[in-house]
């Protein structure tokens, strides 16, 4: 064999080297793979893969598509749903993955009461829907989602596996409906949201809404405040009032009644009232017997209980009727003693809650009240103007959304004649508030006059006369005392 030269051999060298390096890289290029080939992800989850058989340094990662997926150091990261491939490079070759995405149409969602959406799931079957809390939400098996009150929770979707969720808000406002007066402002919240909230006034001249559901009242009027929400559309009826110059639209109310009892809704601010008034010669109103009061005191003499009582039914919202007043009420506020001297004279002796005991029994259960024991002012000489002293007082309380307690005569002081248009003698009557037609609105539990009991109209210039005042200011007299002691008018909730 001959020798080879040493150029020979320093080539020959290199050519084996050679070899046996690319022998061994073709084998750690055929140990290479990706750790999955495919990957199924839900929507905003991760999930890693791996390079085998290379050093991670020396890997490079793409997504086709970014919308879809992204990918960063084999960490997948799911942005919405679809398909997309994820690859990674090592020198000259490429390694695949495909990821499928799988997601909801929707991920949160709004929705008003009785509102209704449909979830659907892409990349997805075999699918199964549920509410976490039906209460609030119920879902059907074909996704569609009905709000059934306000409240928060998740609609759960499973398939392929895995587990979708979807939260849903059912919104609702803090009010449906609001009294404001003039020049006054109010917050108003929405509540279990989850979108962005747009408020509106639908008359802008009445109200204004900023961005934050503060409403500014500007003048008396209607408005509709409307807040807009993801799919919810949420609604409060505004009414903005003077709160000086309060009325009650004459066709909303009554103009007589045949029952026993009358309700009648009165406004007033910052709400309205709903008054009970009573007819106390019927038989439904008489006293039950479990005391010492007979049945027939509430016909004789029972306009001051009933008078108290539909008080009591629009401050309180008390149910119970006048016989309630006289047996329950009365004993526990004036005493017992009091109480039985005047229950246990004879029918004809036995005397009504005068206004200082009326006055005494709001105090007693937190109502306030102003006891009024003349009529205009007493050192005026002019009838005509103490009269007039007592219409503007007793209109500018009416027109506050307040009632007044008066005691009316049979006998008018200024055309000087016994009519008994109000009273055969005397008798209590509550003057619930003023219509927009200038007159007082009048509970009556009296079957008497142009109507039979209930609610009767008439000016307030025209009752004054049929009222009269108090001469003996020293003695307090629960029940009645006779004209000296318990005339005036009685002014409840007073706004000054």
């Amino acid at each position: 064999m001959k020798h080879l030269n040493p150029k020979s051999l320093l080539f020959f060298m290199f050519a084996l080297l050679f070899l046996l390096t690319a022998g061994k890289q073709d084998a750690e290029a055929a140990s290479r793979r990706l750790s999955r080939q495919s990957v199924t992800i839900v929507q905003g989850k991760t999930t890693q893969i791996t390079m085998k058989g290379v050093s991670a340094k020396k890997v490079k990662w793409y997504s086709s598509n970014k919308k879809i997926a992204t990918v960063s150091k084999g960490k997948i990261t799911a942005v919405k749903g679809g398909k997309t491939t994820v690859t990674a490079r090592v020198g000259s070759r490429r390694y695949r993955c495909k990821v499928t995405v799988m997601s909801l149409n929707a991920t949160k969602v709004t929705l008003a009461k009785g509102g209704t959406c449909v979830l659907k799931v892409k990349n997805g079957n075999n699918t199964k829907w549920e509410s976490k809390d039906p209460s609030v939400v119920k879902v059907s098996q074909k996704g569609k989602v009905l709000a059934k009150k306000t409240g928060v929770t998740y609609v759960v979707c499973r398939s392929n596996g895995k587990q979708l969720k979807c939260k849903i808000y059912v919104a609702s406002l803090s009010e449906d409906s609001l009294r404001l007066s003039v020049d006054s402002q109010f917050s108003l919240q929405t509540l279990n949201y989850g979108n962005k909230c747009t408020y509106s006034s639908s008359n802008t001249t009445v109200a204004a809404v900023n961005k934050t559901g503060v409403i500014s009242a500007l003048q008396p009027g209607v408005s509709t405040i409307t807040c807009k929400t993801g799919k919810a559309v949420l609604t409060c009826a505004l009414k903005i009032i003077s709160p000086d110059n309060i009325t009650t639209p004459y066709t909303e109310l009554p103009t007589s009644s045949r029952r026993d009892k009358l309700q009648v809704t009165v406004n007033g601010y910052p709400e309205s009232r709903t008054y009970t008034i009573y007819n106390q010669s019927g038989d439904a109103n008489k006293t039950d017997g479990k005391g010492i009061v007979e049945r027939k005191y509430l016909p004789k003499h029972g306009c001051a209980a009933c008078a108290l009582t539909t008080v009591f039914s629009g401050f309180k919202g008390m149910k119970s009727g006048p016989a309630f007043t006289i047996e329950t009420l009365e004993p526990k506020v004036f005493g017992t003693a009091v109480w039985k001297e005047n229950y246990t004279k004879a029918s004809r002796d036995q005397r009504p809650v005068s206004l200082y005991g009326i006055s005494k029994a709001l105090s007693r259960y937190g109502i306030k009240n102003r006891y009024v024991k003349t009529i205009g002012d007493p050192e005026e000489t002019s009838m005509a103007k103490a009269n007039a002293q007592a219409v503007q007082d007793i209109e500018a309380h009416l027109k506050t959304g307040n009632p007044v307690v008066i005691v009316a005569a049979n006998y008018n002081r200024t055309t000087k004649q016994k009519d008994r248009k109000w009273a055969n003698s005397c008798h209590t009557m509550v003057l619930l508030g003023m219509t927009n037609t200038g007159k007082a609105i009048v509970a009556d539990s009296a079957n008497r006059s142009d109507a039979v009991f209930g609610v009767k109209y008439a000016t307030v210039k025209s009752l004054v006369p049929y009222m009269f005042s108090c001469t003996v200011f020293t003695r307090k007299r629960v029940y009645w005392g006779g004209k000296s002691t318990s005339g005036g008018y009685l002014l409840v909730n007073p706004q000054d």
